[in-house]
């Protein structure tokens, strides 16, 4: 357990830098990058239209194999987790049965809950990634990726309180019976005598293990989701993201996959440009001290309309290194905890048992 917790500790200390040392690599064409430095705004002045397509445009699925398999909410979870690891479906029948799923899923789901449950066409491309060759490789280079479908926002709140209502599925957290919480460094308090807001500085980010943190009450007892059904959901561990993203046809990207998306074909270092912006994502120097709605910073997407991409809360994915004797999982993205010169190229390696609430996730959709 000390072990752990060194880890833990480990990963959040980086994540507030950009921990890979630069190489002399091929760069992207010269006059890519200086288009994207003239309006930092909008990166892209015509977004690329296929890849605002969404999901929905899949194969659409008989209306009677949808309601065979939602006879039995519990046999589903319980039989799909049986043909599913960190990379989704094994067998090649899972991953026909993930588009019944998904389609089955969405129509549970009112018109404002399928806005927040969409999935964008990242075409396929030369992308410049971080760990090109291995997992374990720390510069920089090209792959070439098939097209996939990117969630546009990381899965929410609401949509995760969904999945638990079908299914009775129990999170790690409430098992264990405690998350950890970490409280950020900066942030508004409310004077009490003035009433005022005021901005109050502690030295050091802390974090502790408190009894029953989980992700509906993320920061312990007396802690709710009132006004946060579109924020992003915490306290969930690896086994928890997968169980959610089985069930509703999905499966976690890789971490190649998630820099992919984030950062384009234009291998970028921060959604919108060149250079940091706390006016464009929830970050340390934002002073919120907590989570934000998914959709908060427009301006903070990248060129194909992925929201949340620096800030807000780190992401599991479906790549994993061992390190001693532990496997763990890589987790991209930063936190609303995380330094101004936090990146896209920036990971941290965390216990796929630990939950935390700087620690959500978003999924990839199959498709054909």
């Amino acid at each position: 357990e000390e072990e752990v917790d060194e880890i833990e500790e480990e990963a959040v200390d980086e994540i507030g830098d950009d921990e890979y040392e630069e190489v002399d690599i091929e760069e992207a064409p010269e006059e890519e990058l200086e288009e994207a430095d003239e309006d930092e705004v909008d990166i892209i002045e015509e977004p690329v239209e296929e890849a605002l397509d969404d999901v929905d445009e899949l194969e659409e699925v008989p209306e009677d194999e949808i309601d065979d398999l939602m006879e039995d909410d519990d046999y589903i979870l319980e039989e799909i987790l049986n043909d599913y690891d960190a990379t989704g479906y094994i067998s090649e029948e899972g991953q026909e049965k993930a588009l019944i799923l998904a389609d089955r899923f969405d129509k549970m789901l009112s018109d404002t809950e399928r806005y927040y449950n969409r999935y964008l066409l990242i075409p396929a491309g030369r992308f410049l990634i971080v760990n090109a060759t291995s997992i374990t490789d720390k510069k920089q280079g090209y792959i070439e990726l098939p097209e996939f479908y990117f969630g546009k926002f990381p899965v929410t709140n609401h949509l995760f309180e969904l999945f638990t209502e079908k299914t009775g599925y129990v999170t790690t957290a409430e098992r264990l019976g405690y998350g950890t919480v970490y409280k950020g460094r900066l942030r508004y308090m409310t004077d009490d005598k003035s009433g005022k807001k005021i901005l109050e500085w502690n030295s050091s980010l802390n974090s502790e293990k408190i009894e029953g943190a989980c992700w509906f009450q993320p920061l312990g007892p007396g802690s709710t989701l009132h006004g946060k059904r579109n924020h992003p959901v915490v306290q969930v561990t690896l086994e928890d993201a997968m169980a959610f993203a089985a069930w509703t046809g999905k499966r976690l990207p890789t971490e190649q996959e998630w820099e992919a998306a984030a950062r384009t074909t234009l291998g970028l270092d921060y959604p919108w440009g060149k250079m940091p912006d706390n006016e464009k994502c929830n970050i340390e120097a934002s002073a919120i001290g907590g989570t934000t709605p998914v959709d908060k910073y427009q301006k903070g997407a990248n060129k194909y309309e992925i929201y949340d991409l620096i800030g807000n809360v780190m992401e599991w994915t479906g790549s994993s290194e061992s390190k001693e004797r532990d496997i763990l999982f890589v987790a991209k993205g930063s936190s609303w905890v995380s330094g101004e010169n936090i990146t896209l190229t920036a990971r941290s390696l965390i216990d796929p048992k630990s939950p935390s609430n700087i620690l959500g996730f978003r999924c990839i959709a199959y498709n054909k």
